[in-house]
């Protein structure tokens, strides 16, 4: 097989999810395609882009992201970007570096995502959320509000980050907090 196509890249000194690779905790447990879509995964990419950037099939690419789910213990696209961040920011797999637990006990870290970037208090509540793997519905019944708020939220703040999804969204508050906590 030509060494530049493998892995439906071009193929570099190593590689691409090598970086990727290396620093996920979770490397023993994910196959090289699997990390492959991942990482594509938590670069905001849909389901068609990653299949075209891997030469595979947006139905394969579902299929991995469902075993790559279960792997993870994850249910939806925005858990399972934050789970592969998560892991590149551990260094010894503590198992309490959660969101959640941040969150709660950093409650300035989500003040300053909020300053950093142009949203209001409320936007970072639900951005907060979001990022824990909370759908609409979930987030709506929470905060006291109808779920087309949410929505309307949400829209708002991918047009003020320049994103088109909730899993996008997920990825920026991660890396955000799990560097900084």
């Amino acid at each position: 097989m030509n060494k530049e196509l493998e892995y439906g890249h071009l193929a570099t000194a190593e590689p691409r999810s090598t970086v990727m690779r290396k620093s996920l905790a979770i490397e023993n447990t994910l196959t090289r395609r699997q990390t492959d879509v991942i990482e594509l995964l938590t670069e905001g990419l849909t389901n068609q882009a990653i299949g075209d950037e891997l030469l595979i099939s947006e139905k394969t690419v579902k299929t991995h992201l469902m075993f790559i789910s279960s792997k993870l213990g994850t249910d939806n696209r925005a858990a399972t970007a934050v789970a592969a961040v998560r892991s590149r920011h551990l260094a010894d797999n503590d198992e309490s570096f959660t969101l959640s637990a941040i969150n709660s006990a950093n409650p300035d870290l989500k003040e300053r995502f909020r300053m950093d970037h142009p949203i209001t208090d409320r936007d970072a509540e639900i951005v907060a959320l979001v990022a824990e793997g909370m759908q609409n519905r979930a987030i709506a019944r929470k905060l006291f509000i109808s779920e087309k708020t949410v929505k309307a939220h949400l829209v708002n703040i991918y047009a003020h980050l320049g994103i088109s999804n909730r899993t996008a969204l997920a990825v920026i508050y991660a890396e955000y907090i799990f560097s900084r906590a």
